[in-house]
């Protein structure tokens, strides 16, 4: 129509787009004053921002679940189904608004919104995944950077909104408003073709020959399979090709789970009630601390794009291994939060505004650095062809942590409070639980192998300085499923094209624009912490309640745990349906919120933001950074940095949003507009989205990120054999390839991942846990307005955006430009991310005691920061790690990191929160507490790190082996078992006619 012709670049907006929409639940902490008011009459009841905790868990959740559907199904399908979704769940919490209904606004917000945004979350960023493997940190870090953008832009428009059209009518002007632009972004999105590569590099980021391979692009195969097996693709990839369950159950996506579990804790369970937390803990007025929000989510967006997009420049400037770059970003985003979290307690205590802003501005930005990297990380580790449902099963960590966590922290909150304790002081309990989470998270950072041959070889290896340090075998029954599983390769969405509508030529940099809108709209999340007071207040007439809160823990415990289950589904199905049934999820969600809002009812609220909201968050969540990993071999740190920073961007917008929207339209209908807005904008984007073709590659990059001939193979292509299997066998594909080949279930148990995981855990816990209390922590320990608490939330949120996008990029650049090798750029970036959080949390009881509040503001931008970094180069870390095929559910699968962080930690953190400040202990005292728990967590986190092997010689021998300087330090021999039962499955595998290898 418009005599365009596609650029993949295009998918860059329209990933930042759907990002950017998705990002208004970031924004959520400034709705929760308006609702609790609203609903109860009462804007401290502190029941809304339990469908923020809601909407977190079903988002991952739905990320998990519909990962496999969306990835077979393509990225348009996916967003158009999630923007739907979405809609339907604004509708529904402007119903709840309307009525008084929290239970409304619970189903609404929390579960059918939530899951649309879980649906149109992870389609752009994995269609980014496949277009950019020579940015994929960029591609990623850029969609969800959008993610962080929506969260500082709607923090901002909310309040605005409502005051000028009542609470129910924001959520459905807003929602109608974010839908049609998700909606038409997802016109967008597309899977690049079979053959695709760029810059030399296919969809999994391997090298190829663009003038060889002819008879492989003609294969019939490769439809069939999500990747090919080890032995067919000679020493090329450094991706391990696994089925999704074997991927899923390697130990390097376990750790990686968990290492993004400890990165997004903190945020997913603090940063929604951030705005209560500057109100209640600093006395800040609502507008000063809906400010904060706003400038926090502007943080969440910079994190989340530019931790990948640093990733990145790692691997192309740098010419760090691409895994590794990843994982080096992680170091910095969970150690920042291990830092920031170990002396948040302190700049409580001493009531130090600034400080306090500070720091929940390092941790957002962590935070969102870890979302936006995670796409490239899981990419880079497991290839592109799974890169949605190991997306969205990783992102059921921020589920787990936003349900389990989330609930716990706002129970221990509510109760520490009713025993007499000081609203500080409850803070600094729970904060200190997710500062040992974070430690943990940290500490299994280490354990995420990027050595090829430690991934590569039986049983879980780890190499440090060249000496294999950990040396575990194989059991019998992993090695035979390693060698034994088959999968089918996902079917694409291409019924419906776009850009022939518009007569447009597909780039895979559309796939940045959607999945960047995608992210933006499910970074609206991290804003929960602006509606806590709202919600409270209009469910139970006492804005500090303090029960809002824990709708953000149950919906990142479901946007984790959608993100793990539907991440296989999402892989099938492709990118466009996930984000489209994520949108109609996200929608749902925000009509049943709604309906809580107005008839008062927390459940409801937690039902509709917490369960069908984040349902819909994580399946679209998954899907945009998955596609990006496949599409993005060349920038996958960057890709998938930009694409969570879209999340970090949508946290800093939404949080300026939600209360001008709130007091525009009222509650409830705060959650149908501005649902019904982001609904439309994921729609539109997931329809961009798609997974590339079997054959794709760019740069001389398959979508593993191995280096390939373009102008060899034609007879794999015209294989039929393609079909009957996912990955290819370890020892099918000889030293090229530092990627080795498993399925999901053998990726997932692999010890590098389960470092990998704890790492990522670590990373997060601080950033969704304490993050979603940034608001409240500046008005009740440093007494500051709600207003300038809103300010820091912004401002934080933008700090989590750059961590996002930054981290990832810098991998990136390590990668392409200092020929750092991929997976050690990754860990790299972690390194320096789990660090800043060590350090950080360290002295942030110090801080809060002393009262520093600019210390504490900076400290919380550093935790923010990194724990953003950390979020946005997971998936390219992943990627590099077990190559493309599964980077969707291994993606899912490592969020649910985030999702226990944020259900467990976050419940944890509040329930001990709520009892010391019941027992008299200072609101500073009480987080203090907490984040010194948190800076366990942390710790050990960044200790895990170094357990995660980038040496492709200790990934791929048997057991666990780790070299550090070329010595091996672990070598933990496989079991005989399990080497028997290898032995057995390639013997097995040599009988096969060759018409099937």
């Amino acid at each position: 129509m418009f005599g365009l012709t596609f650029s993949r670049w295009y998918l860059f907006i329209a990933a930042f787009v759907i990002q950017f929409c998705i990002g208004c639940i970031y924004a959520w902490s400034v709705l929760n004053h308006p609702i609790d008011l609203a609903v109860y009459g009462d804007a401290t009841k502190g029941r809304a921002v339990n469908a923020f905790y809601i909407a977190i868990g079903v988002f991952g959740a739905a990320t998990s679940t519909m990962g496999p559907t969306i990835e077979r199904k393509g990225p348009q399908w996916g967003v158009f189904v999630g923007t739907v979704l979405y809609m339907i769940g604004h509708i529904v919490t402007a119903l709840g608004c309307h009525y008084e209904s929290i239970t409304w606004i619970y189903i609404g917000y929390g579960v059918i919104t939530a899951i649309g945004m879980g649906m149109c979350y992870i389609s752009p960023v994995s269609t980014l995944q496949k277009w950019f493997p020579d940015y994929r940190g960029t591609a990623a870090g850029f969609a969800v950077a959008g993610y962080g953008a929506g969260s500082v832009v709607w923090s901002k428009v909310y309040l605005p909104t409502i005051d000028a059209v009542g609470l129910a009518w924001m959520f459905v002007l807003l929602g109608a408003i974010m839908s049609a632009a998700m909606f038409t972004s997802a016109l967008v999105l597309r899977l690049p073709p079979a053959d695709y590569t760029v810059n030399g590099l296919n969809i999994h980021g391997d090298i190829v020959d663009e003038s060889e391979g002819l008879e492989d692009k003609i294969s019939t195969a490769y439809r069939e399979v999500q990747t090919p097996r080890a032995n067919d693709e000679p020493a090329k990839s450094p991706i391990r090709q696994l089925t999704l369950k074997q991927a899923l159950l390697t130990p390097d996506f376990i750790f990686m789970y968990i290492m993004f579990f400890g990165n997004q804790l903190f945020g997913v369970i603090v940063l929604s009630r951030l705005s209560s937390m500057c109100t209640e803990i600093f006395n800040k007025s609502a507008g000063t601390a809906s400010d904060i929000v706003s400038i926090n989510s502007a943080f969440n967006c910079c994190g989340r794009l530019a931790f990948p997009v640093i990733s990145d420049c790692l691997v192309r400037f740098f010419k760090v291994e691409k895994t590794f770059a990843r994982k080096v970003l992680y170091y910095f985003t969970l150690g920042a939060q291990v830092i920031v979290l170990g002396s948040l307690p302190t700049v409580i205590r001493h009531d130090s505004y600034t400080v306090f802003i500070i720091m929940i501005f390092v941790l957002t930005c962590s935070y969102g650095g870890g979302f936006g990297t995670i796409p490239a990380f899981v990419t880079d580790m497991f290839g592109a062809y799974n890169i949605g449902p190991m997306h969205g099963i990783i992102l059921t960590a921020m589920a787990v942590g936003g349900v389990a966590g989330g609930l716990s922290f706002n129970a221990a909150y509510n109760n520490k409070v009713a025993d007499g304790m000081s609203v500080g002081e409850a803070y600094i309990d729970n904060i200190q639980i997710i500062f040992v989470v974070v430690c943990i998270g940290f500490a299994v950072l280490f354990l995420v192998r990027t050595n090829v041959k430690d991934r590569f070889e039986p049983g879980y290896h780890y190499s440090l300085c060249g000496k294999r340090v950990i040396s575990i075998p194989p059991k019998d029954k992993a090695a035979k499923e390693s060698e034994g599983e088959t999968d089918r390769w996902h079917r694409n969405l291409t019924k419906f094209n776009l850009f022939a509508m518009f007569g447009l030529t597909f780039s895979r940099w559309y796939l940045f624009i959607a999945a960047f809108v995608v992210q933006f709209c499910i970074g609206c999340i991290y804003s929960w912490s602006v509606l806590n007071h709202p919600i409270d207040f209009a469910v139970y007439g006492d804005a500090t309640k303090g029960r809002a809160v824990n709708t953000f823990y149950i919906a990142m415990g479901v946007f984790g745990t959608a993100a793990a289950i539907l991440g296989p589904t999402i892989e099938r199905k492709g990118p466009t349906w996930a984000v489209c049934s994520g949108t109609i999820l996200f929608m749902t969600g925000h009509i049943v919120s709604a309906l809580g809002c107005q008839y008062k009812s927390i459940a409801l609220i937690y039902i509709g933001y917490g369960v069908i909201t984040a349902i819909g968050l994580g399946m679209c969540y998954v899907s945009p950074v998955s596609t990006l990993q496949k599409w993005f071999p060349d920038y996958r740190g960057t890709a998938a940095g930009f694409a969570v920073a879209g999340s970090g961007a949508g946290s800093v917008v939404w949080s300026k949003v939600y209360l001008p929207t709130i007091d525009a339209v009222g509650l409830p209908w705060f959650f149908i507009m501005l649902g019904a807005i982001m609904s439309a904008a994921m729609f539109t984007s997931g329809l961009v989205l798609r997974v590339p073709p079997p054959n794709f590659t760019v740069h001389g990059l398959n979508i593993h990120g191995n280096v390939v001939d373009e102008s060899e193979g034609l007879e794999d292509k015209i294989s039929t054999a393609y079909r009957e299997v996912q990955t290819p066998r370890a020892n099918d594909e000889p030293a090229k390839s530092p990627i080795r080949q498993l399925t999901l279930k053998q990726a997932l148990l692999t010890p590098d991942y389960i470092f990998m995981y704890i790492m990522f855990f670590a990373n997060q816990l601080f950033g969704v846990i304490v993050l979603s209390r940034l608001s409240s922590m500046c008005t009740d320990i440093f007494d500051k307005s709600a207003n300038a608490a809103s300010d820091i939330v912004s401002i934080n949120s933008v700090f989590n955006c750059c961590g996002r996008l930054a981290f990832s990029a810098i991998s990136d650049c390590l990668v392409r430009y200092f020929k750092v090798e991929k997976t050690f750029a990754r860990k790299v970036l972690y390194y320096f991310t789990l660090g800043a959080q060590v350090i950080v949390l360290g002295s942030l009881p110090t801080v809060i005691r002393h009262e520093s509040y600019s210390v504490f503001v900076f400290q919380i931008f550093v935790l923010t920061c990194s724990y953003g970094g950390g979020v946005g180069t997971i998936p390219a870390f992943v990627t590099d790690m077990y190559g493309a095929y599964n980077i969707g559910p291994m993606h899912g699968v490592i969020l649910t990191a985030m999702a226990i962080g944020s259900v467990v930690g976050g419940l944890s953190f509040n329930s001990s929160y709520n009892d010391k400040v019941a027992d008299g202990m200072s609101v500073g005292e009480a987080y203090i507490d907490n984040i010194q728990i948190i800076f366990v967590v942390v710790c050990i986190g960044f200790v895990v790190l170094f357990l995660v092997r980038t040496n492709a010689v200790d990934r791929f021998e048997p057991g666990y082996h780790y070299s550090l300087f070329g010595k091996r330090v672990i070598s933990i021999p496989p079991k005989e078992k399990d080497a028997e039962k290898e032995g057995e499955a390639e013997t097995e595998y040599e009988k096969l006619p060759e018409s099937t290898v």
